[in-house]
């Protein structure tokens, strides 16, 4: 793994600025769960908390999901922020994983301000920090012909009784989506699935600014969406 200079932010969380540390990889090397194939190479973007900030909600919030993902391993370790870019060079596309802690639903409400205004924009730095990485150090071409990709998901139920559907309504909406149809057998599992639909669907329609458009919708809470790299560059990083 090939580890980049530190690119030093001008977001400030407490007394200090961000940084974002950057690597490069062949996904085969970094034994990525979902892809380990050869003609891929794996560009990682993670923004840690500074080492002297506090405990708040949020940073313990980002070790206790981090840490059951398997991330890592102990209180310290925890990011703000992970971008994942992936370029599979026989298909020639890009594909983007990204996760904000200060995004979650189950958190923006409960964090500091402060760190909600410092989070606010910062995936779209991340993915165009990793674009411009990969581009600049030549693993990719700024081409119309390379695809950029993802699943639009994370979308979370915080209070299902703002859906104000009939059970006809909830049923009917449901067969949209054919994944999350299925086994939903109580009402409240029926009425939480449809609200966190819901929400997904607002990042959806955010990801559509980008240029994006849906592939499959099977599944409502994990959408898959592409577009051309040139466009999410255009639209996103300029």
């Amino acid at each position: 793994m090939e580890k980049l200079p530190k690119v030093k932010t001008e977001r400030k969380i407490g007394n200090d600025f961000l940084e974002v540390e950057i690597s490069i990889t062949n996904v085969a090397e970094y034994a990525h769960p979902y892809a380990l194939d050869k003609n891929e190479i794996l560009c990682i973007l993670d923004v840690p908390f500074p080492s002297n900030y506090r405990r708040t909600k949020l940073r313990d919030h980002a070790y206790k999901i981090q840490k059951n993902w398997g991330m890592i391993s102990k209180k310290g370790e925890e990011v703000l922020a992970k971008a994942a870019l992936t370029y599979n060079r026989k298909r020639n596309d890009v594909w983007l994983g990204i996760y904000v802690y200060a995004n979650n639903p189950l958190v923006r409400n409960i964090i500091l301000r402060s760190e909600r205004d410092c989070c606010k924009g910062l995936g779209k730095e991340l993915v165009c920090l990793g674009l411009r990485t990969l581009i600049d150090n030549r693993i990719i071409k700024n081409s119309k012909e390379t695809k950029f990709k993802l699943e639009a998901g994370g979308g979370e139920c915080n209070d299902n009784k703002e859906i104000k559907m009939t059970e006809e309504d909830i049923y009917n909406f449901l067969q949209k989506f054919p994944e999350n149809a299925k086994n939903k057998k109580t009402k409240k599992e029926r009425k939480n699935e449809v609200c966190a639909i819901i929400a997904n669907l607002k990042l959806v329609e955010y990801y559509k600014t980008w240029g994006l458009r849906i592939t499959n919708k099977e599944d409502g809470r994990a959408i898959l969406m592409e577009g051309k790299m040139t466009n999410v560059l255009k639209k996103v990083c300029q």
